[in-house]
């Protein structure tokens, strides 16, 4: 563990693991000792359920007026959730056979280091925390028995949950729909909140950072040429030196952004001398080959200067990585909970919405053995290739 010059503490992947461990060993000898069930603490070995009723009281008792907003809000669900059933699977097949791929283009995030791992693992949480705490917001302002709501770790990775009570079936179809689209369509308008904050995001924290030129070093890879130079995270690289045999600069390049930076070392040839500007320091170091050319071990984002001393250099990166994936699983865990597959939040929305038409079977089996492979197959062609 180290605390870089950008203010972030970076980890290492055995101190956290070493960490995760020690917590659960911890854990496991409290449970030995005392009974943790009386406090609606389950302990299983890598399992930690803890669920609440108390919290379950305390949203009973919301006014009218808010029960009122959030059946409201239940009508908008449906309606987002129904559109988006439809909406989706056809967008995603023009995008492959019309647009060349233009229109949607679904990518897997690269995880630079353990920084990110945390950031994916808050987002990833953040997002289940919406989409079940909608359905629970759902079921008491239309009347849904809820026995408790919970939450559970397995190993390091967090989820929530709503247990449902037995008078669900009894309900009217239109507060069902209302309670099993408020997830999925929870997690879809928080994505369409998101998306401008991410879009915007250097214009929003413009009253604390300024845009500077320069390639912000978010990452130095171990045993790399820039490890071996010196060069940490929070570093910012201004200019590129091009030095010949006898060690002559032969050649001066100013870097303004990020992507300069990564296309002109990814041109240099291997074992290539040059010299660089790290924060107004001049280091030699020599490129190495890499499956995209060559490389000198660093991964560099735009660079934004702090107008207060205080504040990290590296926050707008971590904002926007933080957005990135908060967007990434919000708008996954709607999409998916929408595709029509046994106890899927769409499959619940296709039988009820078709329970009193004779081509129900017909309509969910279509959904099930056609739409939904067909979208799957076509998200995982854009992600691997």
């Amino acid at each position: 563990m180290h605390v870089c010059k950008s203010g972030i503490v970076a980890l290492d992947l055995t101190v956290f693991l070493i960490w995760t461990a020690i917590f659960w060993l911890i854990i496991l000898a409290i449970n030995s000792r005392m009974d943790l069930s009386r406090f609606n603490i389950i302990i299983y070995p890598l399992l930690l359920i803890v669920r609440s009723e108390r919290i379950v009281d305390r949203i009973g008792k919301l006014n009218e007026r808010v029960k009122k907003a959030l059946m409201y809000m239940g009508d908008i669900s449906i309606l987002i959730s129904t559109s988006m059933m439809i909406v989706f699977p056809v967008v995603l097949v023009m995008n492959e056979f019309f647009f060349s791929n233009e229109v949607i283009a679904v990518g897997a995030i690269r995880v630079y280091n353990l920084d990110t791992v945390l950031v994916i693992l808050f987002s990833l949480a953040f997002a289940l925390f919406v989409h079940e705490g909608s359905h629970a917001m759902a079921s008491i302002a239309n009347k849904a028995d809820i026995k408790s709501l919970g939450m559970m770790i397995f190993g390091f990775i967090p989820n929530f949950f709503v247990e449902t009570g037995d008078n669900f079936d009894e309900l009217p179809r239109v507060k069902k729909l209302r309670i099993i689209a408020s997830g999925p369509s929870a997690n879809i308008i928080l994505v369409l909140v998101m998306v401008p904050f991410l879009l915007f995001l250097p214009i929003i924290l413009s009253p604390m950072y300024t845009s500077s030129g320069g390639a912000l070093v978010i990452d130095v890879q171990k045993g790399s040429p820039a490890e071996e130079a010196g060069i940490t995270t929070g570093d910012v690289i201004t200019q590129v030196f091009l030095v010949d045999s006898f060690g002559n600069v032969v050649q001066e390049v100013v870097v303004t952004k990020p992507g300069e930076l990564r296309n002109l070392i990814g041109s240099l040839p291997a074992d290539n001398l040059i010299e660089l500007n790290v924060s107004g320091r001049i280091v030699s170091l020599e490129t190495t080959a890499s499956s995209g050319g060559s490389s000198i071990g660093v991964t560099v984002d735009y660079n934004f200067e702090p107008r207060l001393s205080f504040l990290p250099r590296i926050l707008p990166y971590f904002l926007g990585i933080l957005l990135s994936w908060m967007i990434n699983f919000n708008l996954t865990l709607g999409f998916l909970n929408l595709m029509v597959f046994p106890r899927s939040d769409g499959d619940k929305i296709l039988k009820e919405l078709a329970s009193d038409s004779k081509i129900a079977p017909i309509v969910v089996g279509v959904f099930r053995f056609v739409v939904t492979p067909v979208v799957a197959l076509l998200i995982l062609k854009s992600v691997f290739t």
